[in-house]
């Protein structure tokens, strides 16, 4: 799983606490993703059945970050290489528009995983490593 930038803005009422629960170790690598999180969330993470130091996932150059800031810890499990718990500095969250501003912790961040282009169809890089996320900074906004 790599550059996406995920929101996970759950309603008030949701019972659910983590956004993805593996059921085998090293399912899944997950690298320069960024994922806002809201109300308590963890990335990673586990309950009475899966828990968060058992399944362990390869994770590197992600970026977290909790809105509210009832989550001092939004990874869920020990941060991998590379992985910021940082603010994105996106454009303006409210109105969806996710690109990075100039000065966003996840630019230049990315771990090169070949990808040629972004999102929009963007050169990547287009500084002197892959941005994390789904939206290579550019600064033509």
């Amino acid at each position: 799983m790599e550059n996406n930038t995920v929101l996970c803005l759950r309603p008030k009422n949701s019972r659910v606490h983590v956004v993805f629960s593996f059921a085998n170790e090293g399912e899944v690598t997950v690298r320069n993703n960024i994922f806002v999180l809201a109300n308590g969330l963890q990335v990673f993470g586990g309950d009475s059945v899966y828990n968060a130091t058992k399944w362990d996932q390869p994770h590197y150059n992600n970026l977290y970050y909790v809105l509210d800031g009832t989550q001092p810890d939004p990874c869920g499990i020990l941060p991998g290489k590379g992985d910021i718990i940082a603010d994105p500095l996106f454009i303006n969250l409210q109105s969806r528009d996710l690109h990075l501003q100039a000065g966003s912790p996840a630019v230049d961040a990315g771990f090169n995983v070949g990808q040629s282009r972004d999102f929009e169809n963007k050169p990547v890089p287009a500084g002197k490593a892959p941005d994390i996320g789904a939206f290579e900074y550019q600064n033509d906004f």
